[in-house]
């Protein structure tokens, strides 16, 4: 697969990352203010996603959409390793996740349509990912070092 094919499939993958953290902040946010009332906007929402337990187990997708951002940025072009390690590393993530983000993802993929949806999405976006080997797994995931790496060289010290 040429480079710009690998590009765009991990664009996408990343877009489609992203618009599944959203709709799980939203079903999320809608169970919290369920118990502790509305929220007084965005901010109080931004920070009770990087602050509250509530919202912790969501951190997990946060996390890997910065890495993804960091690949992205990346002007080399993209690699079949790196293609394939985004599809690993979203797929251990929705798939295996920790246990406090696997057991709440669940419930909500089985309780909410609109999860069970974007989870759809998801699937069909790393579809067009290159797969690796079972084996190469475990090596794959460290590619999100590799990637933070590179954006810490080119913003310099202290990035």
């Amino acid at each position: 697969m040429a480079d710009a094919n690998l590009r765009t499939s991990v664009e996408n993958a990343r877009a489609s990352l992203q618009e599944h953290h959203k709709t799980l902040v939203g079903v999320v946010a809608r169970a919290y203010e369920r118990q502790y009332g509305t929220l007084a906007g965005s901010g109080q929402l931004l920070h009770l996603l990087a602050h509250d337990e509530f919202f912790a187990w969501l951190r997990p997708i946060s996390e890997l959409i910065v890495a993804l951002d960091d690949l992205l940025d990346v002007a080399e072009p993209i690699q079949q390793a790196d293609a394939a390690a985004v599809r690993a590393e979203i797929e251990e993530t929705v798939d295996k996740g920790p246990g406090a983000f696997r057991d709440r993802y669940v419930t909500l993929l089985q309780e909410e349509p609109e999860v069970a949806l974007s989870h759809g999405q998801l699937r069909r976006a790393i579809a067009s990912l290159p797969a690796s080997a079972r084996e190469d797994v475990a090596a794959l995931l460290h590619m999100r070092h590799k990637w933070a790496a590179a954006r810490r060289k080119r913003r310099g010290p202290g990035a």
